[in-house]
C-alpha cells in the first residue's frame, strides 16, 4: 500500500515536472533554431557578410510575436502553450518574410528549417525527460527508452545536416570525355596576355553627382535632361533606382589611350560578381567600367529600361568629359572604341543603349533629339533574359557575341531574333556569333557562386554542371577573343568561334558555336528560304537529283508495305 502511494505521488510529480521542463527545453530549442535561421539569412543578405541589422530586427520581431501569441493562447486555454505559440510565430514570421521583400527568404529555405527545428526540439525534450527521470530515479526501462529516442534524434540531425551541406550528387555520371585533342600551341597563341598593372577605384552614383577619392566627379541626371526636352518617364523612381548604384573603374597604369569596356548586370546582392573579368581585361589593356545596381523597387517596365539605358549613355558621356579634364586621373586615357558586356537583366538596357546611340531621336515620340554618337563596336551578351520590351532593335555594323549555357532557363540559344536582325554594311568588317556551353550555368558567369550550396542535396544537383572556375576561364577566353577581333581588328582571333577551336582549348567541355561575318555569302537560310529553288540570288540554282528522291520514296513505301505484312502475320499467328 505504501509503495502504491509512493508510485502515485511519483507519477503526479513526474507529470508536473515533465510539463515544466518540456516547455522550457522546447522553448529554448525553438528559440535557438530561429536564431540560427536568422543568422543564416543575415549571412546571405550581402553575399556572405553578416548583417547585424537584419539579425537583431528579425530576432526582436520574432520574440515579440512569440510572446504575444503565447499570451493569447494562455488566456484562451489557461495552459502554458508557449511552444505552440513559438511554432505559430515561426509560420507567421516566415509568411511575412516572403510577402515583404526585405529579407531574401524562399519557401524552400523555410521547409529546410522545419525538420531542423523539430529535431532540435525533440533533442531538448528527450534529453530533459531523461534527466528528469534519472533525477527521480524512475524505472531503468523508461530512462533507456528516452536515451534511445535522444540518440535517434541526434543521429537524424547529424545526417540531415550532412545531407544539406554536402556536395550534391547524381546517379548518372555527367563527366564528358574529350572528343578533340587540346591544341597547346593555339592555347598560348590566343590567350597570350600583354600584362598591365592597373588600379581600381569606386564611384558612388546618385542622381545628381558622384564623388570618389580620385578626383573623379560624374554628374548623372538623365531625367532632368529629358524633362528639359519635354519628356517625362512617369513610372521611374530615380531615388530608389540609384540610391546604391556604384561604378567600379579598372584603369591600366601605362601611357596611352585604352579602349573602354562597360559591364552591366551586376547587382548589390552579387557584390563582386564580375570583378574577375574586370581585372582580367584591365590587365590586357582595357579600361573597364563595372556598374553595380543597388536594390530598387521600380516597376520593370519599358521606360525603366529606357532610363537605365540613358544612365549608361550618360556615364559614358561623363567618362569622356573626364578624359578632357587636365586634373583628372583619366585625362587622355580613354580611347574612342567602346565594347558593352551585359549579363541577365542587364542586357536589355545595353541593347537599348546601343540602339539609342545609333538613333537621332528618342523612339517614344520622335521629338527628343539624341546626340550621343559613341563609337560602340561590340555588344556581348552573357545569359540574357528574354526580351520584355516593345522596341524593335535594328542594329547595324556592330559585332555581336551571344553566350549562354545548356542549364539556363532564362535565355535560349535557338531563339535569338537579334542575331538575325544585325546587319553589316560593306564599309567595314563585322561578325556575329552564338556560343552554347552544354554544361554551362547562368550563375557561374559570375565570381559569386549563387547556386545554393545550402541546402545541397535536398533539391539541387550540380554534378552535371561545368566547374565554376572552368566556366569563368571560358568566359574570359570568349570575351578576350571577341574584343581583340572587334576592338583591335585582329581578325585571327575570330577563328576561336568556328572550326571547333574553342573545344580545342577546352576539350572536356561540349561547346557549340555559330559564326557569321560580313564576308559570308548567304544563298539560303532556315528562316527565309521556304523553297530551296527560290534563292536570294537569281542566277544561283540548286540542282536536286529527282531520281534519288523518287528512289527514296519507293524504298520507304516498300518498307511500310513489309511492315504491314509482318504485323498481319503476327496478328494471324
Amino acid at each position: 500500500m505504501h509503495n502504491d502511494q509512493t508510485n502515485l505521488a511519483t507519477e503526479q510529480t513526474l507529470k508536473k515536472e515533465d510539463i515544466k521542463y518540456h516547455v522550457i527545453y522546447g522553448s529554448i530549442a525553438l528559440f535557438l533554431c530561429v536564431t540560427l535561421f536568422l543568422v543564416a539569412i543575415s549571412l546571405s543578405v550581402i553575399s556572405g557578410e553578416f548583417s547585424w541589422q537584419y539579425f537583431l530586427w528579425g530576432l526582436l520581431g520574432f520574440s515579440i510575436l512569440w510572446l504575444a501569441i503565447s499570451v493569447l493562447i494562455g488566456l484562451l486555454r489557461k495552459a502554458p502553450l508557449i511552444v505552440i505559440g513559438g511554432f505559430i510565430a515561426v509560420a507567421v514570421i516566415s509568411y511575412l518574410s516572403l510577402r515583404i521583400n526585405v529579407i531574401p527568404v524562399h519557401v524552400t529555405d523555410i521547409l529546410v528549417v522545419v525538420p531542423i527545428t523539430v529535431l532540435i526540439t525533440l533533442i531538448f525534450c528527450f534529453g530533459g525527460a531523461f534527466l528528469q527521470y534519472r533525477k527521480i530515479k524512475a524505472k531503468t526501462s523508461l530512462q533507456i527508452m528516452y536515451v534511445c529516442l535522444l540518440l535517434i534524434s541526434v543521429v537524424g540531425l547529424i545526417y540531415y545536416s550532412w545531407f544539406l551541406f554536402s556536395e550534391s550528387g547524381d546517379v548518372q555520371d555527367f563527366a564528358l570525355s574529350p572528343t578533340i585533342e587540346k591544341d597547346a600551341k593555339k592555347d598560348n597563341q590566343l590567350l597570350s596576355q600583354e600584362i598591365y598593372d592597373f588600379q581600381t577605384m569606386t564611384i558612388s552614383l546618385n542622381n545628381k553627382e558622384s564623388t570618389s577619392n580620385n578626383d573623379i566627379h560624374f554628374s548623372i541626371d538623365p531625367l532632368a535632361k529629358l524633362k528639359e526636352k519635354g519628356l517625362e518617364l512617369h513610372n521611374v523612381s530615380p531615388d530608389s533606382l540609384n540610391a546604391n548604384t556604384s561604378l567600379d573603374i579598372y584603369l591600366p597604369e601605362d601611357e596611352g589611350r585604352f579602349p573602354v569596356v562597360f559591364i552591366n548586370g551586376q547587382t548589390q546582392d552579387e557584390k563582386q560578381g564580375f570583378s574577375y573579368l574586370g581585372e582580367y581585361l584591365a590587365a590586357n589593356g582595357y579600361i573597364v567600367l563595372l556598374k553595380t545596381d543597388g536594390k530598387n523597387s521600380i516597376n520593370q517596365e519599358n521606360e525603366s529600361d529606357l532610363y537605365k539605358a540613358l544612365v549608361i549613355l550618360e556615364v559614358l558621356n561623363e567618362l569622356y568629359n573626364e578624359n578632357e579634364d587636365l586634373e583628372s586621373i583619366l585625362f587622355n586615357k580613354v580611347d574612342e572604341r567602346i565594347a558593352l558586356i551585359g549579363f541577365a537583366n542587364g542586357v536589355q538596357p545595353l541593347r537599348l543603349a546601343t540602339y539609342l546611340n545609333q538613333e537621332k531621336t528618342l523612339p517614344q515620340n520622335g521629338e527628343v533629339a539624341l546626340d550621343y554618337n559613341f563609337d560602340i563596336k561590340t555588344l556581348i551578351e552573357l545569359s540574357p533574359d528574354a526580351s520584355k520590351d516593345n522596341f524593335y532593335y535594328q542594329l547595324n555594323d556592330i559585332d555581336y557575341i551571344f553566350v549562354n549555357g545548356g542549364y539556363d532557363i532564362y535565355s535560349s540559344y535557338s531563339h535569338n531574333s537579334l542575331f538575325n536582325d544585325i546587319s553589316f554594311s560593306e564599309k567595314d568588317y563585322g561578325f556575329k556569333t552564338q556560343i552554347y556551353l552544354y554544361q554551362g550555368n547562368r550563375n557561374y558567369f559570375q565570381n559569386d557562386k549563387l547556386d545554393l550550396n545550402f541546402p545541397g542535396k535536398l533539391y539541387l544537383s550540380k554534378k552535371q554542371l561545368i566547374d565554376a572556375e572552368e566556366q569563368k576561364k571560358i568566359t574570359q577566353t570568349i570575351v578576350h577573343a571577341s574584343l581583340e577581333a572587334s576592338i583591335n581588328r585582329r581578325t585571327e582571333f575570330t577563328e576561336v568561334f568556328y572550326g571547333r577551336n574553342l573545344e580545342k582549348l577546352y576539350p572536356y567541355e561540349l561547346i557549340v558555336s555559330r559564326f557569321v561575318d560580313s564576308d559570308t555569302l548567304e544563298v539560303a537560310n532556315f528562316e527565309n528560304s521556304y523553297n530551296l529553288r527560290k534563292l536570294q540570288y537569281p542566277d544561283v540554282n540548286i540542282e536536286m537529283p529527282i531520281i534519288n528522291i523518287c528512289c527514296c520514296n519507293i524504298y520507304i513505301r516498300i518498307l511500310q508495305f513489309l511492315k504491314i505484312i509482318a504485323v498481319f502475320k503476327i496478328s494471324y499467328l
